[in-house]
């Protein structure tokens, strides 16, 4: 809003020299009075003189000066150029005379007028009329008669005289114009400022946001949540307490297998899965953990709960290990009854304290997640990262299915993310089950089938109670699942696509229906897509109600194991989840750069029309001499190719490659797929072999004899892992042969086909049908920067700058700046680290790894710290 402009008012003085002009009183002069009564007899009163109108005082503001400087209030309305401010000046009336008396007035001191103030015409006071005089007699002197006649004096009486009205001259004062003054021109001195030359000020630096990893953004969890919660129990309790069927029988069934006087068979420092070692005391201890549990829950019972809970925090503090071939299996078995148990207590029983939660987790983490392949911080070393290397088929459902489990009783967001990064990327997860419904251990069996679909059901189920939904990835592909299992375990017809997985290759579907298995799949499957989801499961809701009439398998199970999964209403949601990594875009393969590597005598080549290629080659073997068509790329690349026909000679293959180098050298690491001709029995081969560094030149290789041309092959590499599949439907469907690790693997590869005769001379001719390749990026991400260590109280503090898309770090300590470096930190979430295990009389170097869902970085620079 402009600011007002206040106008002066009159100033005193102004006002003061109007009211002179005007008649009124001043103090510079008296009004003069004149009396006549001692001269003659007064005379009749004259006629009223009248009155003088006034003078006009111009109402006009002088003109306004300078605006304030003082702020406009808020309120301040704003007033256009020359509109009147304030009260108007309005000019007072001079007092009329009051005959006889006659003012007059004293001439007025002259006072310059302002140019601005202009003053009403001065007017005369009119004088008295004159007075005729009147004869006097002398009077006679006193002694001397005299006679004097008597006169009549006639009463004189004077004439009434008008004055006459004379109108006062209009005087205008002379128009005095000031002397214009032009005051003197002061130039003043030129002052020339010194130069200030400000300070230089850096400015703060702005923390540049560091591009994150890929997380399922959980921070926190719920608790009772694996499996189900705490609604889920309250309506399974609602319904025993109902008397409703199956839950009331499922209940009564419970507490017959279920005494308050159970004797625990254990614990153990070492249980053990093939070989067998205190297994079987492992497995019904976990067992009637839960069971107890349970019974609380319902019963309301505390000895029940006081019974669950001696036996897990007996395990917990007493066992050490877990192991052997097959400890995912009883890990993901048993997962579902011994943390099931220990989250139901920690969530709902008063009695569980801090000190049972402490040691259960110690016990988690130190013991049980080891043995899952999941995670840097898992056995299989810190080459993993934040990745997986699960095991094929149910093995690896089932390390999952526990380690998710852990991961949620732990509260750990990266554990978490782990196994949610593996379930979606790893080919032992989600991977395994086709968009027909099958699984790699389909053509197994179906018991085995059964336990990895089972596996997978609990997957999506605990993570659901923790807000993420696995239900509906690739079109609700766990129900197509479902409902291909039911359908061929009821005995209908169906159709059987040949798949693969770690153990073998199948062509044919795996062993007679069973009807025979736990509810507990079909119940979860029920309750999500036809009581949450609304959608219709006709195979899956048959086999359910087959199942629950004919109990359940094991010595130590019952009907009751499904019946808290089946429900009659289920409002809950959950929220969508994106996937880690996008596969590269594939392109078709037009050309290639063509060599003879290894052992070699006749020169190979190979043509082709689009993205099919002929390739006529001569060669020692797949792994000693071949011609090699390629393409040179970087970072994360992806290959495939349907082999149609490996070629004539029996000793010779087709197939596809990635490689370090071009050097054919035992210590280049490389991965093959290759196929033999069928009159081989050869079938498919996975080789690979993982340079010298890591795995001093290991190599190995795996063979699927069922599995001949045609055939298509994929090869995928994710950072430091190699994802090897086969498909038999033209790419439609892959399922997983193998993963390798290659902690070696350089950024560069040489990525494309080749082919072998099996003799350096001799040659056959192979035929490839839709080759393409594709490269992003890699997912790899770059070492640490500002490494810094120092010695502080109570250890060395180790601090570095984020890595961008990083999850986590490793810190690794030498005491030497060559190495060789062990890890004192791992899966650290945060950019500092204190080694507590460092002595005062030591020097130590220290180095940090970024690590992400594909592997470990490289090393950063070292820091050290020296003797103190």
């Amino acid at each position: 809003m402009p600011p007002v402009i206040h106008r002066p008012a009159l100033s005193t003085l102004a006002l003061s020299l109007v009211l002179a002009a005007c008649g009124g009183s001043s103090t510079s002069g008296t009004p003069v009075s004149v009396n006549l009564a001692s001269m003659i007899t007064a005379p009749a009163p004259a006629p009223a003189v009248p009155a003088v109108p006034p003078p006009v005082v111009n109402d006009t503001a002088p003109a306004a000066g300078p605006p304030e400087t003082a702020p406009a209030a808020p309120d301040a309305v704003p007033v256009a150029d020359g509109a009147p401010v304030g009260d108007a000046v309005v000019g007072k009336p001079g007092p009329v005379p009051t005959p006889p008396a006659v003012l007059v007035p004293t001439p007025p001191a002259v006072v310059p007028v302002p140019a601005a103030v202009v003053p009403a015409p001065l007017v005369p006071v009119p004088s008295t009329p004159p007075v005729a005089a009147v004869p006097v007699k002398p009077v006679p002197q006193q002694g001397v008669p005299v006679t004097v006649p008597v006169v009549t004096v006639p009463v004189a009486t004077p004439p009434v005289a008008t004055p006459p009205v004379i109108a006062p001259p209009v005087v205008t004062p002379p128009v005095v114009v000031p002397p214009v003054v032009t005051p003197p021109v002061v130039v003043p001195p030129v002052v020339t400022p010194p130069v200030v030359t400000p300070p230089a000020i850096t400015p703060p630096a702005v923390p540049v946001a560091v591009p994150a990893a890929w997380t399922t953004g959980v921070s926190s969890f719920v608790h009772p949540g694996i499996g189900y919660n705490a609604a889920d129990l309250a309506q399974y309790k609602a319904h025993v307490l109902a008397g409703e069927e199956p839950w009331a029988s499922g209940y009564h069934y419970l507490g017959g297998r279920t005494p308050l006087n159970y004797a625990m068979l254990g614990p153990f420092a070492i249980a053990n899965r093939n070989i067998d070692l205190n297994r079987g005391a492992f497995e019904r201890d976990m067992q009637m953990a839960y069971n107890h549990a349970l019974m609380w829950y319902v019963s309301g019972n505390s000895a029940h709960a006081e019974k669950s809970m001696s036996i897990l925090d007996a395990w917990a503090t007493t066992n050490t290990s877990l192991d052997g071939v097959e400890a995912a299996l009883m890990l993901g078995d048993y997962s579902g009854r011994a943390i099931i148990a220990a989250d139901i207590l920690r969530g709902l029983y008063p009695g569980w304290t801090a000190t049972h939660t402490a040691h259960m987790k110690s016990w988690l983490e130190n013991v049980w997640w080891r043995r899952l392949q999941v995670g840097g911080s898992s056995a299989l070393g810190t080459a993993l990262g934040n990745g997986s290397l699960l095991k094929p088929c149910n093995q690896g459902g089932l390390a999952l299915k526990a380690a998710l489990a852990v991961a949620v009783f732990l509260d750990s967001p990266l554990k978490f993310d782990q196994v949610i990064n593996a379930y979606l990327s790893d080919p032992g997860g989600l991977d395994q089950m086709t968009s027909t419904g099958e699984l790699g251990d389909t053509g197994r069996d179906q018991g085995h089938a059964h336990g990895q679909l089972a596996t997978y059901g609990a997957i999506a189920e605990t993570a659901w109670k923790q807000g993420i939904d696995l239900y509906s990835l690739h079109n609700n592909r766990l129900l197509t699942a479902g409902e291909y299992y039911a359908n061929y375990n009821l005995g209908k017809p169906f159709t059987f696509t040949p798949v693969s997985c770690g153990y073998g290759y199948y062509t044919q579907i795996g062993a007679q229906p069973l009807q025979s298995m736990p509810a507990n799949l079909f119940e979860t499957l029920y309750t999500h897509y036809v009581v949450r989801k609304g959608l219709k499961a006709p195979n899956v809701t048959e086999y359910r109600e087959l199942a629950k009439s004919r109990g359940e398998a094991g010595p130590y199970s019952g009907p009751y194991s499904g019946q808290i999964y089946r429900r009659t209403k289920d409002a809950s949601t959950a929220r969508a989840i994106t996937f880690p990594f996008t596969a590269p875009v594939m392109t078709a393969a037009t050309s290639f750069t063509q060599a003879d590597l290894g052992t070699v005598r006749t020169a190979g080549s190979a043509t082709n029309t689009g993205a099919n290629w002929k390739m006529t080659a001569s060669g020692a073997g797949a792994e000693k001499g071949y011609h090699f068509a390629y393409k040179e790329l970087k970072g994360d690349v992806e290959v495939i190719a349907t082999v149609t026909d490996p070629g004539a000679l029996a000793s010779g293959v087709a197939g596809i490659m990635l490689r370090s180098s071009l050097d054919a050298r035992p210590a280049t690491a490389a991965a093959q797929i290759y196929v033999a001709p069928a009159s081989s029995g050869n079938g498919t081969h996975l080789f690979w072999r993982v340079g010298t560094q890591y795995y001093g030149g290991y190599h190995a290789a795996r063979r699927f004899p069922t599995a001949v041309a045609p055939m298509s092959l994929k090869l995928v590499r994710h950072g430091h892992f190699v994802y090897a599949y086969l498909s038999s439907n033209g790419g439609t469907d892959w399922t997983a042969i193998g993963t390798i690790i290659y902690p070696e693997l350089s950024d560069t590869l040489y990525v494309g086909i080749f082919t072998a005769s099996g003799d350096p001379v001799a040659t056959t001719t192979a035929t490839f049908e839709n080759v393409k390749i594709g490269s992003k990026p890699g997912s790899l991400v770059a070492p640490p920067t500002k490494v810094s260590a120092s010695a502080r109280s109570g250890g060395i503090g180790v601090q570095w700058s984020a890595s961008p898309l990083a999850r986590s770090y490793d810190v690794l300590r030498a005491t030497a700046a060559a190495g060789p470096f062990e890890r004192v930190g791992t899966e650290l979430t945060g950019t500092s680290f204190v080694d507590m295990g460092a002595t005062a009389n030591t020097a130590y170097f220290y180095t940090v790894k970024a690590s992400t869902y594909s592997g470990l970085s490289a090393p950063s620079a070292v820091a050290s710290v020296p003797a103190r």
